[in-house]
Order: structure tokens, then sequence, then C-alpha cells
């Protein structure tokens, strides 16, 4: 049971290592410029220490976006760029339509550039009690992709600052991706907001 002197004391999680100041919104063209990445196109962004570990969820990801090379258009599929970040290749990669581009792991004080240069971040994660990069993604203004655990069940506010999926599987994140690609650019720019004030 709690202890009877902080019974009333309401708790809050402190996230630890955390640099609101240098997690900011940049500039998105400048940012992409910076990463060489297309001015013009959907960029999603995913990264993990490893993307070969079955609890980083990469396998869905992968699964997700065959799924969005099976059922977008050409013209669709030409207008999205994945980023992933990681410190290692990919051991399991099936070659789509879909472009993905495969960085290594992003340098803490250039990690702000990434979220803003992203229209999306998407943390595939399965078993996770963070990961820290979803609170640096709210706090550079770019929405959520995710799993409901760690860092998302309670930061991500569902179509408000993300998009949280139940069932651990790559349709959810093919109903997510689906979703935000389609939205306009002032419903995008309503999202940049809301994760920027969470």
């Amino acid at each position: 049971s709690r202890s009877k002197i902080f019974k009333d004391v309401k708790k809050e999680k402190i996230v630890l290592g955390f640099d609101v100041e240098h997690f900011s919104p940049k500039d998105q063209l400048d940012s992409r410029s910076f990463f060489q990445l297309p001015k013009n196109k959907f960029i999603i962004f995913a990264g993990a220490q490893t993307i070969n570990s079955s609890r980083k969820g990469f396998n869905y990801l992968f699964d997700a976006i065959k799924l969005l090379d099976q059922n977008l258009s050409d013209k669709d599929k030409d207008n999205i760029l994945f980023v992933i970040a990681s410190g290692v290749s990919p051991i399991k990669y099936i070659d789509t339509d879909i472009k993905v581009k495969f960085m290594e792991l992003i340098p803490l004080e250039d990690l702000p550039k990434m979220f803003s240069a992203a229209n999306l971040f998407i943390s595939p994660s399965v078993k996770d009690s963070g990961p820290m990069t979803i609170i640096q993604s709210l706090s550079c203004g770019t929405p959520i992709l995710s799993f409901d655990i760690g860092y998302s069940k309670e930061y991500v506010e569902n179509k408000i600052t993300g998009y949280k999926i139940k069932n651990k599987n790559a349709h959810g994140l093919y109903d997510g991706i689906e979703y935000f690609f389609s939205l306009t650019n002032h419903e995008m720019h309503q999202y940049n907001k809301r994760c920027r004030e969470m």
C-alpha cells in the first residue's frame, strides 16, 4: 500500500534526461536538406539501435510496407519515403516499390532535425518501457504511430497526437500509415501543433 505521507500526492511520471529545448521543431525544408531528403515526399521515420530484435517490431513494419505496396496506387507509392535508422543492417527485408532509405544511427544532436524532416514517426516496438524517441518526436511536433505500450500509453493521445494500435500486427501499422497519409496539410499541421503542446 502507499505511504500515508504520500497518499494524497498526485503521481506523475518524470522523464529523465530529456531536453525539451533541444528537442523542438526545426524548419522542415532545412532539415530535409540537411539529410539530403526529397522536399516533396511524405516522409516516415523509424529507428532503433538494432532493427533485427523481435521486441523492436520491425518485422511488422516491413510487412506493413509490403501491404502498402500491394494496395496503394503507383502515384501514392511514389509520394512516400521511409527513412529507417539503425546501428545494424536489416537481415530480412522484402524489396518493394515503396522507397526505403536505410541510414546509420543519427547522432543525438541531429535527431531534432530528423524528427522535423519527417511527417510521421513510427515506433513499432512490441515490448518496451519507452522508447524515449516517442517523447522526443512529440516535442519536435511530429505525430506518432505505435502499438499501445510503454510511453505511448501515457503520452500519445489517439488521433490527437498520434495513432495507437491495440493489437500488435502489420495491418494495424498499415491502417495507421494510410490514415496519416490521407490527411490534408491543414490536418497534419494541427497534429504538429498538438504534439508540441502535449
